[in-house]
């Protein structure tokens, strides 16, 4: 009899759970556990002889159930569990959560098992680097990239953070590699393909017995192909790599432990950089395929045009709130009038981002979870929507404050823009990419190509959804109002600001346009002038002055639950912790018939993971959610 400890494949699982089994299983192993009155997968973290574990089974707080008969399988490369345990330690986490974030469901339920591929061949000695260059230079370096790791018998695993930029670049690949003389096999995985489709690509993939490019978005990160040669993170600073909800991973962590553990390179890409990657090179831990220039050059022109201007005039002359500046209809007219096309990255959803009452001055905040209340309209009527939550409320609401009818909405949303284009332009091509339009990447996609199709001049209204769609240059590019997107509670907003500036300048042929009020911002001057190392020079100053990130690691805590249960527990964890410093950096959030209160800890990065942190994060009950590194702290 054998004591088969394991850890279940779901979002939230304890760390371990201990069973009896009448055979022996190997380590990182897949079986199917009883849970409750379910049958789960799990990963198998130990197996031992029963009777040399009387110890743990005398102090085990349950009884040990059985493993039912079913026949084992081998899903991962033996040194894919230390990188699971590594990246589940950083996120203080279980191994099966993030089992769960990286093994496919398709998968998984398909019990394919692992495949004898190519042998692994050596290669020497590991390298971490990075390149920092436009998107077709990238593209041209990756293809020589490939090519040698192929010639060394080396497969290349390339993630990429987005569906959308999957797809255009697999479209390059498949195209350039395919016309070489030695045609190297290219292979797309996305959740965007059917669950028979990725089962029989990724077979396939374990079927090729010689070197293969894989193009991926991170879930697929897991590929048991024992000839990796390289890992190449593209777009390297995107935020879609870490995940939105609970276990809360960073892809990019995850990547650099499955890099470590079966000794392949590691490449970091993108047209900027984030800065804590820029730091490792400052600190020699990463080296450049290409030297990091000191200002990023591109053939658009970029200005800062000062909307003060217009709206003023607008007061002044008692006329509508222009939505547009003066500058930047003059250039859609241009453009329209010249045939061209023109992009407008709207800052936020909505009509309007935020409203506050008019008498008393009180921002309008979702009843759910106290969020910020957006103005929208649907079908002819306005309506309030929170986008954290989805809670909604009539847009004739009273403030909750004073009980006043006079409600202002302030900045400037996306439908109030559509809006605006559509009464100055009436007869203008108008389309438009984001959440509430184009719900799905096929209704964006599709959007997208009609206004490349169109004849003549068109212009293309979007959020951030839209940029990694733009896979053709276009005339010009404005940013409306970039201020909405400035005033984001986010200790990362103007890195994340200096990184979409500069892409829009990669996809500009003539000129971007950045609204804002306030023009001698230094971070807006930067980006304007591609000035990128005196940039990340000031913001690493800055951040290491404040104990931020890349220096320190932020760490958030939520506790949800009725009120005076979420007092007690977060009193209880406050004592736990307190040689820690938490903070309580905000009131209770009203959650439904719950409340949620969150607290910070912030540890220097190079303390982490810290041992007695970490096991006390993770005996946390599941009222509990832990954010390691948190794109937001609010």
């Amino acid at each position: 009899m054998y004591l088969v400890t394991v850890s279940p494949i779901q979002k939230r699982s304890k760390d371990a759970l201990t069973y009896f089994s009448s055979e022996t299983f190997s380590k990182g192993s897949i079986v199917k556990v009883p849970i409750r009155k379910s049958e789960v997968y799990a990963i198998v973290l130990e197996c031992k002889e029963a009777r040399l574990a009387k110890t743990t089974l005398r102090t085990s707080a349950y009884e040990a159930k059985k493993i039912p008969k079913h026949a084992p399988f081998a899903l991962l490369q033996p040194v894919a569990l230390h990188a699971l345990q590594k990246t589940a330690d950083y996120f203080a986490t279980s191994v099966g959560s993030v089992a769960r974030s990286f093994i496919p469901v398709a998968v998984l339920k398909g019990e394919i098992p692992l495949q004898r591929n190519a042998r692994k061949a050596k290669l020497g000695t590991r390298t971490i680097s990075a390149l920092l260059a436009t998107r077709a230079i990238r593209y041209e370096i990756y293809k020589k990239l490939v090519r040698d790791y192929i010639a060394k018998e080396r497969s290349v695993v390339i993630c990429v953070p987005t569906l959308a930029e999957v797809e255009r670049l697999a479209q390059y690949f498949q195209k350039e590699l395919s016309n070489s003389s030695q045609s190297t096999p290219v292979y797309i995985l996305h959740s965007g393909k059917t669950a028979k489709k990725q089962k029989e690509e990724w077979q396939n993939i374990l079927g090729e017995k010689g070197p293969l490019l894989l193009v991926s978005t991170p879930v697929f990160a897991s590929i048991p192909r024992h000839d990796i040669g390289a890992y190449i993170l593209e777009n390297e600073p995107s935020a879609h790599y870490k995940q939105q909800a609970y276990p809360y991973i960073d892809a990019k962590v995850f990547i650099e432990t499955m890099s470590e553990s079966i000794k392949s390179d590691l490449i970091y890409t993108g047209s900027t950089l984030s800065s804590s990657v820029y730091n490792d090179i400052q600190n020699k831990k990463v080296t450049t395929l290409k030297p990091v220039p000191k200002t990023l050059s591109f053939d658009a022109s970029c200005d800062l045009i000062d909307t003060t201007v217009s709206r003023s005039f607008a007061k002044e002359n008692k006329k509508p709130f222009p939505a547009l500046s003066a500058e930047v209809s003059d250039t859609i007219a241009e453009a329209l009038k010249n045939g061209e096309k023109i992009f407008l990255l709207a800052s936020r959803r909505g009509i309007a981002p935020q409203t506050v009452c008019g008498d008393c001055g009180k921002t309008l905040l979702c009843t759910s979870c106290r969020s910020t209340m957006s103005l929208h309209s649907s079908r002819g009527k306005r309506m309030f929507l929170c986008h954290r939550c989805g809670h909604s409320a009539d847009a004739n609401i009273r403030c909750a404050h004073c009980d006043s009818w006079n409600m202002v909405p302030l900045g400037i949303g996306i439908e109030q823009i559509q809006a605006y284009i559509k009464k100055l332009f009436p007869k203008a091509s108008l389309y438009t990419i984001s959440s509430d339009d184009t719900t799905t990447i096929k209704k964006s996609r599709s959007e997208y190509e009609k206004f490349l199709n169109e004849a003549g001049g068109a212009i293309l209204l979007g959020t951030q959804k839209a940029i990694p769609h733009i896979d053709e240059r276009v005339t010009y590019s404005v940013i409306v109002s970039v201020d909405a997107q400035l005033c984001i509670p986010d200790f990362k907003i103007e890195e994340k600001v200096f990184n979409t500036i500069t892409s829009l300048k990669e996809v500009t042929k003539k000129r971007l346009l950045v609204e804002t009020t306030d023009p001698e911002n230094k971070m807006l001057n930067f980006a304007k002038n591609g000035e990128y190392k005196d940039y990340m020079k000031e913001e690493l100053t800055l951040r290491k002055t404040l104990h931020y990130p890349p220096y320190y690691l932020f760490i958030r805590i939520a506790c949800i639950g009725k009120k005076s249960d979420v007092k007690d527990a977060m009193r209880t964890f406050l004592t736990i912790t307190k040689e820690y410093a938490p903070k309580v950096f905000r009131g209770y959030i009203p959650k439904g018939k719950m409340v949620e209160l969150d607290a910070l800890i912030r540890i220097p990065a190079d303390q982490w993971p810290d041992e007695k942190l970490m096991a006390i994060l993770r005996s946390l009950p599941f009222s509990f959610s832990v954010d390691i590194a948190p794109n937001k702290t609010l």
